[in-house]
């Protein structure tokens, strides 16, 4: 994709807050129905809407920049939007703790090794992140039968291998997000 001028139309400013608002309102409803978590979930919609708006008008002649910062805020806002059910649904327990920390982790460790994070997405074959990476997603793709029928059974302990599940997808999109801020620039000195 060339670097050109995003027209307001092809902007996706109306769009992507739209596939977030989808996402918030199907992750506020588990395990249960909380009304507090859609608002929280909404607001996260609206403000990134808000976000791309401004996005677009400071990088409207920078399509690669333009698209690299606005799939950043979505892939932050579906990774917390995924990772608040887990965090819900074991509340009050040692597992609440160390998913708040696994997720603080994940926001904070990704944005300190991000050239790493960026080299090992490039170049898998040459890197232990790299390798790391595509392991966390083989992982993810192998869950991903026992989480079906595991909601397939439709009983509330059920639902735990499920979030479980939505968090880990949540973790890979807070890991993948940072790449999104490296500079088109660097990404191509990196190949």
């Amino acid at each position: 994709m060339d670097n050109k001028h995003v027209p307001f139309k092809q902007s996706r400013i109306f769009v992507t807050p739209i596939l977030l608002f989808i996402t918030g309102t199907i992750t506020a409803f588990l395990p249960d129905v909380n009304w507090w978590f859609l608002a929280i979930n909404l607001s996260l919609c609206v403000a990134s809407g808000v976000a791309y708006y401004f996005l677009w008008r400071r990088f409207n002649k920078q399509s690669k920049r333009y698209f690299s910062l606005m799939s950043y805020i979505m892939l932050v806002v579906i990774g917390i939007h995924t990772a608040l059910p887990f965090l819900r649904a074991v509340y009050g327990t040692v597992a609440f703790v160390l998913g708040i920390i696994i997720v603080l982790l994940m926001v904070v460790l990704p944005h300190v090794h991000v050239e790493k994070i960026a080299y090992g997405m490039i170049n898998p074959s040459k890197s232990k992140v790299g390798k790391l990476f595509f392991l966390f997603c083989f992982v993810i793709f192998l869950l991903a039968p026992f989480v079906f029928f595991s909601i397939r059974t439709l009983s509330e302990k059920a639902m735990v291998p499920v979030l479980a599940f939505m968090l880990m997808v949540g973790l890979l999109f807070l890991l993948i997000a940072p790449v999104m801020l490296v500079k088109p620039d660097r990404i191509d000195e990196m190949k």
